[in-house]
């Protein structure tokens, strides 16, 4: 990667300033991309369950309708995979589903609850199995679990301006 794009990077501290190198890293990426132009509300049943989420969330959800690699194997959860469902879709909550279908006790599915209420999806992945970054509701942490124990994650960065950071730099490889 060049020096001066490093140095862009490394410098940039707000959401506003770093869209425009995420933007260009989607294309050299081969993500396909559709912009919103809207500020459509998160939905009701979004708000109701995981709270407020952090300005740069919510910049990045009214900021993209859709985006997706191009092979359709892995995606960010934007407006359109939480405000469209359809029945050959992956919904948001596809791997807390998962879960639920494996749990043998209902003290196993109040854990697997407990956790993605906790924890809202922000990117899937399906390239070597399943795969997913989330974010932590109560410190804005952005973790990565995997299958088969989604619930077992591991902490990636300490918000999401940081992770895009770090998907820009090469450290979290989308």
């Amino acid at each position: 990667m060049q020096a001066k794009w490093l140095e862009q990077i490394e410098k940039t501290n707000t959401f506003d300033e770093l869209m425009p190198l995420f933007c260009s890293w989607l294309d050299t990426m081969g993500f396909r991309y559709i912009k919103s132009g809207s500020t459509i509300d998160v939905p009701a049943y979004l708000r109701d369950r995981y709270g407020d989420l952090p300005n740069d969330y919510l910049a990045f959800f009214h900021l993209f309708s859709t985006c997706e690699n191009d092979a359709q194997t892995a995606w960010f959860l934007t407006q359109d995979c939480y405000l469209v469902q359809e029945e050959t879709a992956f919904s948001y909550c596809e791997f807390e589903q998962i879960s639920l279908n494996g749990c043998l006790n209902k003290k196993d599915a109040l854990k697997v609850k407990a956790f993605w209420n906790a924890h809202f999806p922000i990117y899937m992945s399906l390239h070597n199995g399943y795969a997913y970054y989330g974010m932590c509701v109560e410190t804005g942490e952005i973790v990565c679990g995997y299958e088969p124990m989604f619930e077992e994650p591991e902490v990636v960065a300490d918000s999401f301006l940081e992770f895009l950071k770090k998907v820009l730099l090469g450290e979290i490889i989308l």
